[in-house]
């Protein structure tokens, strides 16, 4: 080559132009869809600039051709466009690496080498006049730019051969279809290099280099937009959350659950419009889904004047308005100027409340409600601790009992566990406060080992000291029952303790899933063969399907007190009671009547058909430790 102008051949800048614009629109598409910020994040970024700095160097060593620049800014940005790309290599290699959970040790020595190795290739086409390998000017001025010879496409093909040996090598750690885009568009790339040292241009070799950047983004780090709603997803609001906590910021959050059963017509109502509404009133605000029909929207508090009014007017009018007139079902919960470390700690606070939001009603929560949101989040903590440790015979779980009285004998002779919790920092919990907790977060079946556990203590010691005891019954819930190792739990803990399975009951509930029906008739099922007296809890409180019911073939029916206090103004449900009452009788089950506090309602018990009775008239719950005081020596 003659002139530094036989160095621009046939180089269209397009193509670099184009790179530089597609870098800074796939960036600026992470900082609007809240990407989350982790080191594959990163990576995508810098190589993103590093192809920005390559394109444009490019571009800056044709047009200095043209110009006939000085030898130094030639040679200076030839230098950083292939520094640039080989750096991108790196990368790359160093983003697969994380991508296939490669061991860290192995991943270190691939870094190493392939940094090692571009920088040797970088300061080999740095010396490049003085070696005469790559682009130079001879002693007659001539400029020589091999495409074959040079540091540069000898590091880039050594780069090439080591992400193939790596794709093939780590191919089954890669999802299928993840595999075949990147071994595509790595194809495709290598194609090009090749097709543009046949010509002598690299017009399009930057622009080859972002095609995985393209995957990753389409694959990896998208969080598209719902088009029907204009929301973003739970990963979206993850790092929203994240990003605003790690500035300080505080934001009012709008948080929408719509109850509705036929998806298709949420889908229908729930368009764009449902959003654009609030597009009118603040400034700067994101909306996101996060399922199970429950939409937010973020408003940032340091952008927004007369928030509060404004808030006001969008969830009391504008919201209800919209909603009423679809004739949807809905809660809305208003998280006012609070930043949350983590999406689980909005979640859980979102959740709270939301549970003691009323249908078609708005909550407004601000700093003065969230000592109750700590407490509950204390007690889940707790729980959770509990339920990881294991331990049978934990002292924060407290196992309580109340005695059923037995006209027959007059006396005590059996009686039901209870479950209480005593907590560092609160003291004494009762079940009303934790147990709905329990069964959400599902620990509940731990804490009902640990009560069984005592409880099979407590029956071991008083039979030892010669007392007289038929059984104490426990609770187990739907969800403890569904447990596959339910039976084996339930055989492990009796059997440690060395008493029959006889001195137990169960006590469950009738549930109207018909899948929980069969899996309440399997277990029942197993626990008669055991010998175990299985008990009806709170019959009378909700539907009850007669027809499963008496299939279930239970020993005893638990009247529940609601039934007691309804007889006392009610002589409709005095006959009713009195009729079920005998019907069970008849069909030989044992009747036990709860919540019994007066001698009216001992009498009217008595009159129908009771066999126990149980409530306040005889004892409050009291520890377990106190059950011998209600005992007869046998």
């Amino acid at each position: 080559m003659g002139s530094t102008e036989a160095l621009v051949g046939t180089y269209s800048p397009v193509g670099d132009i184009f790179l530089i614009i597609l870098c800074i629109s796939m960036l600026g598409i992470l900082s609007e869809t809240y990407t989350r910020r982790d080191r594959s994040f990163r990576l995508f970024c810098c190589a993103a600039i590093m192809l920005i700095v390559a394109a444009a160097s490019n571009m800056c060593f044709y047009r200095f051709a043209q110009m006939g620049a000085s030898d130094i800014l030639l040679y200076g940005s030839r230098d950083i466009y292939h520094c640039a790309l080989l750096s991108v290599v790196t990368v790359y290699v160093c983003y697969f690496d994380m991508l296939v959970g490669i061991e860290k040790h192995v991943a270190r020595r691939v870094a190493v080498i392939c940094i090692v190795e571009n920088i040797i290739v970088c300061i080999l086409d740095v010396i490049s006049p003085i070696t005469h390998i790559g682009i130079y000017r001879d002693a007659m001025g001539v400029w020589h730019d091999s495409p074959y010879i040079k540091p540069f496409t000898v590091g880039y093909v050594i780069n090439v051969v080591l992400i193939v040996f790596m794709l093939y090598y780590y191919r089954k750690r890669v999802i299928q279809r993840l595999y075949k885009l990147f071994t595509m568009v790595g194809l495709i790339g290598f194609v090009i290099a090749i097709i543009e040292a046949a010509f002598d241009t690299n017009a399009f070799l930057a622009l080859s280099f972002s095609l995985p950047l393209i995957v990753a983004l389409s694959t990896i780090h998208s969080n598209a937009y719902d088009i029907k709603t204009g929301t973003l997803g739970v990963g979206a609001l993850l790092n929203y959350i994240e990003r605003r906590h790690h500035k300080g910021q505080t934001d009012t959050i709008i948080c929408i659950k719509i109850y509705d059963k036929d998806e298709a017509r949420l889908e229908e109502y729930l368009n764009m419009d449902f959003f654009r509404f609030y597009l009118q009133i603040f400034k700067r605000a994101s909306q996101f889904s996060i399922g199970n029909n429950s939409l937010v929207i973020a408003i940032k508090d340091e952008v927004e004047t007369d928030l509060e009014e404004r808030v006001h007017n969008l969830c009391n009018l504008t919201i209800p308005k919209f909603l009423d007139a679809q004739e949807l079902n809905y809660k809305i919960v208003v998280l006012q100027r609070r930043s949350y470390e983590s999406f689980d700690e909005f979640s859980n606070v979102y959740r709270f409340f939301l549970g003691r939001t009323p249908f078609l009603g708005i909550r407004y929560v601000g700093e003065q409600e969230y000592p109750d949101y700590e407490r509950m989040n204390y007690i889940r903590h707790e729980l959770k601790d509990i339920y990881q440790r294991k331990d049978y015979d934990d002292p924060r779980v407290l196992a309580f009992f109340q005695p059923v009285y037995n006209p027959k004998t007059g006396g005590f002779d059996s009686g039901e566990a209870l479950m209480r919790l005593e907590l560092p920092e609160l003291g004494m919990v009762f079940p009303n406060e934790f147990i709905p907790l329990a069964e959400e977060y599902k620990y509940i079946h731990v804490l009902s080992l640990i009560i069984l556990n005592k409880t099979c203590k407590t029956i071991r010691k008083v039979i030892d000291q010669g007392y007289y005891l038929e059984r104490i019954s426990v609770n187990f819930s739907t969800f403890e029952l569904k447990d596959r190792s339910f039976i084996h739990d339930f055989k492990h803990i009796i059997e440690r303790n060395g008493i029959d399975y006889s001195y137990i009951g169960v006590e469950v509930t009738e549930s109207q899933n018909e899948k929980d029906y069969h899996v309440l008739l399997y277990i029942v099922q197993e626990l008669k063969l055991m010998n175990v007296t299985t008990y009806l809890d709170d019959f009378g409180t909700g539907y009850s399907n007669f027809d499963r019911l008496l299939s279930l073939n239970l020993d005893i029916i638990k009247f529940d007190r609601a039934l007691l206090v309804m007889t006392e103004h009610d002589q409709k449900a005095y006959y009713i009671l009195k009729y079920f009452a005998e019907a069970f009788k008849r069909l030989n089950y044992s009747i036990l009547y709860e919540g019994v506090e007066t001698e009216e309602q001992e009498l009217l018990c008595m009159e129908s058909q009771a066999d126990f009775l149980q409530g306040y008239k005889y004892s409050k719950p009291v520890p377990i430790e106190h059950l011998e005081r209600y005992l007869s020596k046998a």
